[in-house]
């Protein structure tokens, strides 16, 4: 039976494990090939085991947000009253004005999908955002590359910037790093006493020494942003930082990827790796996986008991063998580094974990999403229990040829309420601003 839900209809679908593929470019100069607009209706297949019995997620609601040019987000935050916050960058006007070729934004939407207010920030030039993070007080902290000058000065070719608004909006203070060359604001955390860490790559000397091409570094900043450290490191090939966790402790992880022997020996291509960060922000030796091919970290989690979480996308034979152009992956660690369990999964194109999110109120179990099937894209998101068992998953296919819902990543708050964003280019939950708008939608 189906059931006809804000133009979405819900069917069990049987098919639990897929295959996935995405390529690696350089983040800050990604480019998208979208398709034209058209009619669409969205199914969302909903596929729920748990143990014996079947659970059941509802769609509460979902809606669509733009303006008339191009839109696109990565990630959105939750505070404790249960407002989302997503942030991005438009080539048009999401706030009050434009500043440049391509600006920042974020946009505050209620518990029921209101958009409340948002906010524009920008240099005269080229603005790429990538990460952002909340303290305790509900403010954000956005990091990125910029061509321009958004702090006090440019530095070079591409400067990481670190900025903190209030949670009404308002800019507190803005900061622009870099070298006389290419460096790129990843990953951003905040941690448990409120210190900002941000890692990503330079090309440059940004830390004290270079190691190399291409250099991963994580740089740690008060809350009033001032700069605490910088620390470089890598190998004689290409490095970088693309993500950030904390466990219980407060001690910081990081995940990114190395061409090199960084931790142990390359396996093939691109290798992930994963790091414990001392008190000074030194890599501590950790774990690095991979296959003869390209193997992409995007997400990065520690649960309640310290273990740590990988999701990303694979190029090659990871956990299995490989199902199509190339795989998802999720990866499960000891606080030693040793893997306890791994998946692949996917569809025949390109495709990629985006998010993963976990919960008092989910227990052992943790949340899943990010994107099947590209090119059109197709979203979804899915609950596993920790000893990595898929309990449900729900999708988001847009129908006809030229449909697409690029998923991103996913939260919960603290009713239990989950929240998942990604991009489209048709009237998905409403009618399409421009180029590109973001969607949330709230499940329960």
């Amino acid at each position: 039976m189906k059931i006809i839900m804000n133009r979405a209809c819900f069917v069990k679908d049987t098919n639990t494990d897929e295959q996935c593929h995405a390529s690696y470019v350089r983040p800050s100069k990604t480019s998208f090939a979208w398709m034209r607009k058209g009619l669409m209706t969205v199914c969302l297949s909903l596929a729920c085991y748990f143990g014996s019995a079947q659970s059941s997620v509802n769609l509460i609601w979902g809606k669509q947000y733009g303006c008339d040019k191009e839109v696109y987000v990565r990630n959105h935050m939750i505070d404790r009253f249960g407002n989302v916050y997503v942030t991005g960058y438009t080539d048009g006007k999401m706030g009050e004005r434009s500043f440049g070729k391509k600006d920042g934004f974020i946009s505050k939407i209620d518990g029921k999908g209101n958009l409340l207010w948002s906010s524009q920030f920008g240099s005269d030039q080229d603005d790429d955002i990538q990460g952002s993070a909340m303290d305790d007080a509900g403010n954000i902290y956005i990091t990125g590359t910029t061509d321009g000058v958004l702090g006090e000065k440019k530095f070079g070719k591409e400067d990481v910037f670190v900025a903190k608004f209030s949670s009404k909006g308002k800019q507190l203070w803005i900061k622009q790093f870099g070298t006389d060359s290419i460096d790129i604001g990843l990953g951003i955390l905040v941690s448990k006493d409120q210190s900002v860490y941000v890692t990503g790559s330079t090309f440059g000397k940004l830390g004290s020494t270079s190691q190399g091409n291409e250099d991963a570094f994580v740089m740690k900043l008060t809350s009033g942003g001032r700069l605490v450290y910088v620390q470089q490191f890598g190998t004689s090939l290409r490095d970088g930082g693309d993500c950030l966790a904390q466990d219980n402790a407060g001690r910081i992880y990081l995940a990114g990827r190395t061409f090199g022997n960084l931790i142990s020996s390359n396996k093939g291509m691109m290798d992930c790796f994963i790091c414990r960060l001392d008190e000074q922000g030194k890599p501590i030796t950790f774990a690095q996986l991979g296959t003869e091919s390209f193997d992409i970290p995007t997400c990065l989690m520690v649960d309640n008991q310290d273990n740590i979480y990988l999701g990303g996308t694979t190029a090659g034979n990871l956990a299995s063998s490989q199902l199509g152009e190339g795989d998802c992956f999720l990866v499960k660690l000891n606080r030693k580094g040793e893997i306890l369990w791994d998946k692949q999964f996917g569809t025949d194109k390109h495709d990629s974990v985006k998010g993963i999110c976990s919960s008092k109120l989910l227990g052992d179990n943790f949340l899943v999403s990010g994107v099947m099937n590209l090119p059109p894209a197709n979203a979804f998101v899915r609950m596993y229990s920790g000893d990595g068992k898929l309990i449900w998953e729900k999708k988001i296919i847009p129908e006809g040829v030229n449909g697409d819902a690029s998923g991103k990543n996913v939260t919960i708050d603290r009713l239990g309420n989950i929240y998942h964003v990604g991009l489209t280019g048709f009237d998905l939950y409403g009618r399409l601003s421009g180029t590109h708008d973001f969607y949330l939608v709230k499940l329960k």
